[in-house]
């Protein structure tokens, strides 16, 4: 049975849906093809007689490739969230524990050459083996590494660096000067680092500071693996539990579908992804008017963070449009339904017996990034792992305490608050005055996961976990299980990215 039809017409719903699509169109263009990174053009040098070559950078109108040049390469550090540099820091921290042996060390060393796909990597991954199994180890994989890629080696203005690195082993850090110091870390980033610090002794400060941190590693890694693991034991028994209510018939949705007509909940949707749009256009314009220009100050990038509370108040929508406050609590789903608690914890049941399909969504994710890399085309040194872009990461890695602070609430409160209302809420609503329940939910969280700034490739996490929100929404018909498990999902994902970031800093 279906309740009375929304207040709204036939015409308001056809400008709502343009208005929709061409504001999603433009949340999803800004997400996926703005901000982005441009390609970096090869510089065409002489052809060196001996000694490597040097990487200049690109240049905008270099000449044509002609004989007795060689295509140089510029060679950038790694990105934050690099898997090869995560996994190097990471297998590093570890073996520069003191209780870690000498043979473990080696075995570490094989897991970061295991993920090591480009000549850089491997140029790195040499840096890291002068530390953990000594210099002449150190020396002996770059001169292998020199031998078996000389192309890209030599593409890559490789010979330099590692004519660098093989000073700092032989004489110490006081061997390099200031801008040899900086051209390591400029080129190879944490590398860099660690390949300067090579010459210090163990117990220095800057030593001491690359080093650390395998302690807290070791903690960390035991606290992800109760959370992961106290989550399979709750989704089991979240799909026992679902399984045996639907058995016995005590599934019954409370969810009640208007009758179609109407187009005031699908327009408050089209306002919020229009006014979501804005502030992704008006909010980076304002900041580059205030700082002139240039990477943010931490302070800009707080004041974007904070900035989109204002959106608080779309759901509100449908009181300019002459609905009630009692009606819009009523079908937006923000009442206490059978009680809060109950609403809480049908919210945390129905949350966890959607986590294997999030399983399932995160394998065919991390299997399309895979074929994706497979398939790709490019020059000497490609075939490794691709960086997806992941606006949260980059946030995390280079945010400060209060800004942090500011995300995660943003995280915590701001998305199931007003994400919920707009797109269980408002959207969800909508949709299923004149659709079933699976066309709905599958509608609602497809354009739920198109408004988030991740790679394309890693939405359908992002869409699968709408699709369940969607369906606790159904079942219970108010907002409060959605809003608590969305909480929850974000909280536990963005406090464990902040604790693995910090630790690989």
């Amino acid at each position: 049975m279906r309740g009375p039809r929304d207040p709204g017409g036939a015409r308001g719903a056809v400008v709502a849906w343009v208005g929709l699509a061409v504001m999603l169109g433009g949340v999803v263009f800004l997400n996926q093809f703005t901000g982005k990174e441009a390609e970096v053009a090869p510089t065409a040098v002489p052809a060196p007689s001996e000694g490597g070559v040097s990487a200049e950078g690109p240049t905008s109108d270099a000449p044509p490739v002609a004989e007795g040049t060689v295509v140089v390469v510029r060679v950038e550090p790694p990105r934050v969230d690099d898997q090869f540099a995560m996994g190097a820091k990471l297998y590093y921290k570890l073996g520069s524990l003191e209780m870690v042996a000498g043979k473990d060390r080696a075995t570490l060393m094989t897991s970061i050459d295991g993920g090591a796909r480009t000549v850089e990597d491997r140029f790195r991954a040499a840096i890291v083996a002068a530390d953990l199994a000594g210099a002449e180890e150190g020396r002996e994989r770059l001169a292998r590494l020199e031998a078996e890629e000389a192309g890209a080696w030599a593409e890559r203005g490789l010979g330099e660096d590692a004519a660098l690195v093989r000073r700092v082993l032989d004489g110490g850090d006081s061997e390099l000067t200031d801008a040899e110091r900086d051209r390591l870390v400029e080129r190879h980033g944490w590398f860099g680092e660690l390949a300067v610090a090579l010459g210090a002794p163990t117990e220095s400060p800057e030593r001491a500071a690359l080093r650390g941190g395998g302690g807290a590693l070791i903690a960390f890694i035991v606290a992800a693996v109760v959370v992961f693991g106290g989550a399979g034991v709750a989704a089991l028994a979240g799909v026992v539990v679902m399984a045996v209510k639907m058995s016995r018939g005590r599934l019954r949705p409370r969810f009640v579908a208007p009758s179609a007509g109407g187009s005031v909940y699908l327009e408050a949707v089209a306002v919020f992804v229009g006014a979501f749009a804005a502030f992704k256009v008006v909010v980076p314009l304002l900041i580059g008017m205030a700082t002139g220009g240039g990477d943010p100050p931490e302070w800009a990038t707080g004041a974007a963070l904070a900035s989109q509370w204002v959106l608080l108040v779309v759901p509100l929508y449908p009181l300019l449009r002459g609905v009630r406050w009692g009606e819009l609590k009523a079908a937006m789903g923000w009442h206490r339904g059978e009680g809060v608690w109950r609403e809480i914890g049908a919210g945390l049941l129905g949350y966890f017996a959607g986590l294997p399909l999030l399983v399932i969504a995160g394998l065919i994710t991390f299997g399309g990034i895979a074929l994706r890399g497979l398939l790709r085309k490019g020059g000497p040194g490609d075939g490794g792992p691709e960086t997806m872009d992941n606006p949260i990461v980059e946030l995390v890695t280079t945010a400060g305490p209060w800004t942090l602070a500011l995300l995660f609430v943003l995280a915590t409160v701001w998305a199931p608050l007003v994400e919920e209302s707009v797109f269980r809420g408002a959207f969800y609503r909508h949709l299923r005055s004149r659709a079933m329940v699976i066309v709905a939910a599958i509608g609602s969280a497809v354009v739920f996961g198109l408004m988030h700034g991740y790679d394309l490739i890693l939405l359908l996490p992002v869409m699968t976990i709408g699709l369940v929100f969607a369906l606790v929404r159904e079942w219970r018909g108010s907002l409060i299980g959605p809003m608590v498990a969305h909480g929850l999902h974000n909280a536990t994902i963005l406090a464990l990215v902040i604790g693995l970031f910090s630790i690989l800093k």
